[in-house]
């Protein structure tokens, strides 16, 4: 299934028609990009698609109404929707996105409001007019990457190269359909795939299920790492795919689940400990978090959501039983996307994305499995995983959830990056009410 980004914010009273359209990200020799400037407001190439009409074909109609161009190459980028109140209605835009090489002029522009111009990739981020158009400049041109890798391996060949998803550490791209690269985007991310490319090939030993194999290991011009592996093919083993399959099936995914958290859990600490790993104190962290919300965070919120957070955070840190773990090797990233699973096949075909490795609470490696599947599909794997209190471990789930929003919170301060602060903050106005 596609993981589609939706921007923009839902106005609950009204209802939202579904308007499919089509883009274009054009860039010249410069890297700028081709826009029209429509009452000082800047919009990529294209539009809404007439009824009947394919994408290809609104995409071809869009370009040579407003540029008076055809089109010489296409390539499909990928997808995003959004939110949008107009004058003439609500609408939920569904815009797909391709990279264009325009061709010969063919006619005369025929809409003379629309202003066809260049501008750079950075105004187009403080000037565009639409956020998801926006999101699209910044996350699926490859240029930069596709060199990136290219300078590091000259003998790979790289016939495609699309956008797989991004975090707030790293970005992934899928190439030539069958290889992964991962990119680090900050420091600390760096650090954590250092320790992946070591821990890794000791870890595959101990598990049954495919993990990421990295055949590639290069260095972008900022210093930092990214690495490249074959593709572990399948999907993201969500809620509406687990909760659609037979009880037969879903048991059996969910023993496979059971057994790769156990053998991971098993791990040899010493080993994990040699390669760098870091052990995490739960206690003094949630602390220390709890000090900084306060310090950082708590003029941002309101009266009720400060109380909230001083009240989850004191039944967690004053409840001793939550620190009577014993420590283990953990995954710490373990949620559903993650989980890769064969459809055809119908078994899980192996599990990516170890960049926050570290050993701590073997409890914490349930928490987005909670969060993205829900208590019902939690109490079912607990068939198949041994836990000796599940009142007890559903309510840690909560807390680890819920704390999860407030780190999201102080990681948008600390990096001072406005999209995941503000992306935070309306997650956390959700969870109080």
């Amino acid at each position: 299934m596609e993981n589609i980004p939706q921007f923009g914010t839902k106005t609950e009273s009204a209802e939202y028609i579904d308007r499919p359209g089509v883009y274009a990200i054009v860039t010249n020799q410069e890297g700028d990009i081709a826009v029209v400037e429509v009452n000082e407001r800047y919009f990529l190439l294209g539009g809404g698609l007439d009824a009947g009409e394919t994408a290809e074909q609104g995409l071809k109609r869009e370009i040579m109404e407003e540029t008076g161009k055809g089109i010489q190459s296409a390539t499909f980028l990928g997808k995003a929707n959004q939110y949008v109140d107009a004058k003439d209605g609500y609408f939920n835009k569904f815009a797909t996105f391709y990279k264009v090489d325009l061709g010969e002029d063919v006619s005369a522009s025929s809409e003379l409001d629309h202003k066809f111009k260049w501008i750079t990739k950075e105004e187009f981020k403080s000037k565009g007019a639409q956020e998801f158009q926006i999101w699209a400049v910044e996350n699926l041109i490859t240029e930069k990457e596709k060199a990136t890798i290219q300078k590091n391996f000259p003998e790979l060949n790289i016939n495609s190269i699309r956008l797989a998803g991004e975090g707030m550490n790293s970005k992934a791209f899928i190439v030539n359909d069958n290889l992964i690269f991962r990119f680090s985007k900050v420091e600390e991310a760096s650090e954590q795939l250092k320790m992946e490319i070591e821990i890794l090939p000791k870890l595959r030993n101990s598990i049954t299920l495919s993990i990421p194999d990295f055949e590639y290991i290069g260095k972008q011009a900022n210093g930092l790492p990214f690495v490249g592996y074959k593709k572990i093919q399948g999907v993201g083993l969500d809620k509406e795919i687990l909760e659609n399959l037979n009880y037969e099936l879903r048991s059996k995914l969910l023993n496979e689940i059971s057994d790769f958290i156990q053998q991971v859990h098993e791990f040899p600490l010493e080993m994990a400990k040699l390669s760098g790993i870091k052990v995490r104190g739960f206690r003094e962290d949630y602390s220390s978090d709890l000090k900084d919300l306060r310090k950082h965070a708590f003029h941002l919120l309101d009266e009720n959501t400060k109380e909230y957070i001083e009240r989850i955070y004191g039944e967690y840190l004053s409840n001793g039983s939550n620190f009577t773990y014993t420590p283990v090797f953990l995954h710490a990233d373990f949620s559903p996307e993650h989980i890769i699973y064969d459809e055809q096949k119908q078994t899980i075909s192996g599990v990516i994305d170890f960049g926050d490795i570290e050993i701590g609470d073997p409890d914490y490696d349930l928490m987005y499995l909670y969060e993205r599947w829900g208590e019902a599909l939690i109490k079912e794997l607990l068939k198949y995983y041994p836990h000796k209190d599940e009142a007890h471990l559903l309510r840690k789930l909560e807390f680890f959830s819920r704390a999860n929003t407030t780190q999201d919170v102080l990681i948008g301060i600390f990096r001072k990056d406005n999209g995941i602060l503000d992306w935070a903050l309306e997650k956390l106005k959700k969870e109080v009410v």
